[in-house]
């Protein structure tokens, strides 16, 4: 699917894909100039992101309102993150995965991955609420979106670059009906392959 998706993109077969890995594992087309492109999944839901104007990420995660999530927090979030979700009066699990799948998909969009500085980065704010554009260490620009996800899931996605569009794609053939058969892609539509779903928080 990823490959069809991203041929109908380049205008070429989709068996002429091919991929490379950067330093930390982030997968990339291999053609020079083609779409930026990240994707991530949790139980039945898959969100693609597909992107011309610069790098993107994307994170989903399935909400489990019993996870153990201090421990996590501890050592990836930043003390203005912690604050954020120790703060919630509905309960931390929505608020830590809010926070993560942001995270997450920041640090895919950078292609660093998770790594041992993740605390050192914050997508909240001094004054306690979550940021809708982040300046990396290396000072980029990143804006970082919620996604309105399926009830029991969380989803983030992030652009190097100035998003003015986000269009949800379901794949041809589809239960259009069923949130979870939906998907997410920074981009233009693609008619042949995909229906255009708006699907955004």
């Amino acid at each position: 699917m990823v490959r069809r998706i991203l041929a109908a993109y380049e205008g070429i077969e989709a068996r002429t894909i091919t991929f490379t890995a950067g330093e930390y594992g982030k997968p990339a087309l291999s053609a020079a100039g083609a779409v930026q492109c990240s994707w991530s999944h949790a139980g039945s839901v898959w969100l693609l992101a597909v992107a011309r104007s610069g790098a993107v990420g994307i994170d989903v995660e399935r909400v489990d309102a019993d996870f153990a999530w201090r421990g996590p927090a501890e050592i990836a979030f930043h003390p203005h993150e912690r604050q954020f979700v120790e703060r919630s009066v509905d309960g931390c699990n929505g608020r830590f995965y809010a926070v993560w799948t942001r995270k997450e998909a920041l640090l895919k969009g950078l292609g660093t991955g998770l790594h041992d500085d993740m605390a050192a980065l914050s997508i909240v704010n001094t004054s306690g609420v979550m940021c809708d554009a982040v300046l990396t260490p290396g000072g980029t620009r990143w804006q970082v979106i919620g996604l309105d996800m399926p009830p029991g899931f969380a989803g983030a996605v992030t652009a190097g670059f100035t998003v003015t569009r986000i269009t949800a794609f379901a794949p041809v053939g589809a239960d259009l009906s069923h949130p979870l058969q939906r998907s997410h892609a920074v981009a233009e539509p693609v008619s042949s392959i995909a229906a255009e779903r708006p699907w955004i928080k």
